[in-house]
């Protein structure tokens, strides 16, 4: 059995393994409150660390303790970011945005998304669009108090939020990503539309810019996926980074909730978002795994839509077409 500072020195040489810190030592400094020579000692086993030092490290370094010691349980550990009383957008926004920024520093990163809902990210390159979900998140499904009696209007939502949403966009599109959707993943935006517009939340003279808007989204998303890239809207997709790889999957399955994987290097984390905006996350090894495997089996089972597929794509954003063409009759277009 391993000494207590046995364990202590494997664990360092674990994080400075998976954390990807440059500047692990001074990041330890400041997290423990002391001194560099303080912060070797720990890390040569010399000083043991103690349970709060513990808990410090694992939560600012997201990770699960008892998967790196291998505790023979099935339990895996979940972190939350819940929505609060605290709640607001910038916030909320802030923390996906870091998220990404996490996901870059890795040499070798790559996200995979499995798609009851069209991925957030896209939004945000629409801002009218983008408007009208962060609205429709804070009035309906959040219930922001002083939105209870607010019809939609553009004005509502600030430029500081349209800024961040903006930024992270531009983050996710030098992010590699394989998604899969299905027949249903644009399904829940056109009942969100729909449903704003027959409580009369939403005027038809707003709903025709939003529908606009969305079916401009998903042109968008079509000519990603026969340049295998993503790119922002209006640019030369011939001129975009390589970095941005976008791979596009059709399950005919329906998809039964968002998935989202994120792989760096050799560390893996899984999201899994519930209640619509609250997420949980974990590093667990085994979890993580089990996630990857079970996502590159559907993906074995899916039709791939990207580069060469153009009958296949066709056919798929046909289909998508229809839909708007339907919401575009309501609102007059």
């Amino acid at each position: 059995m391993r000494s207590d500072r046995e364990t202590q020195i494997q664990f360092f040489d674990w994080l400075k393994a998976n954390s990807n810190s440059d500047q692990l030592v001074t990041t330890l400094e400041e997290l423990l409150s002391t001194s560099r020579d303080s912060v070797y000692r720990r890390m040569r086993g010399e000083t043991l660390l103690s349970f709060n030092e513990i808990s410090k490290i694992s939560q600012h370094f997201n990770i699960s303790l008892d998967s790196y010691l291998n505790l023979t349980t099935k339990a895996v550990t979940f972190q939350s970011r819940v929505i609060e009383g605290n709640f607001t957008f910038t916030k909320y926004l802030q923390s996906i945005a870091e998220n990404l920024q996490m996901i870059r520093k890795f040499d070798d990163h790559e996200l995979l998304y499995m798609a009851k809902d069209i991925p957030l990210f896209y939004y945000f390159q629409f801002p009218r669009l983008a408007a009208f979900k962060l609205f429709f998140w804070s009035k309906t499904i959040v219930g922001v108090p002083e939105m209870e009696d607010k019809l939609f209007d553009l004005s509502e939502i600030s430029d500081e939020m349209l800024s961040q949403s903006k930024s992270i966009w531009h983050q996710f599109e030098q992010i590699p990503s394989t998604e899969i959707w299905s027949n249903e993943t644009i399904n829940i935006s056109i009942s969100q539309i729909n449903y704003y517009l027959e409580s009369h939340i939403l005027s038809e003279s707003d709903a025709r810019i939003i529908v606009q808007e969305f079916k401009e989204l998903m042109d968008h998303i079509k000519v990603q996926a026969a340049h295998g890239k993503k790119f922002t809207q209006g640019t030369d997709p011939k001129l975009a980074s390589e970095k941005g790889k976008f791979l596009l999957y059709f399950n005919e399955v329906e998809i039964g909730d968002n998935t989202i994987l994120f792989k760096m290097n050799e560390q893996r984390i899984v999201f899994k978002p519930f209640n619509t905006l609250n997420t949980i996350s974990t590093t667990d090894p085994d979890f993580c795994q089990q996630t990857e495997t079970y996502f590159y089996r559907v993906i074995s089972k899916s039709t791939p839509l990207s580069n060469s597929s153009e009958k296949e794509r066709l056919r798929f954003f046909n289909r998508i077409q229809l839909k708007i063409k339907e919401l575009e009759r309501k609102v007059g277009l």
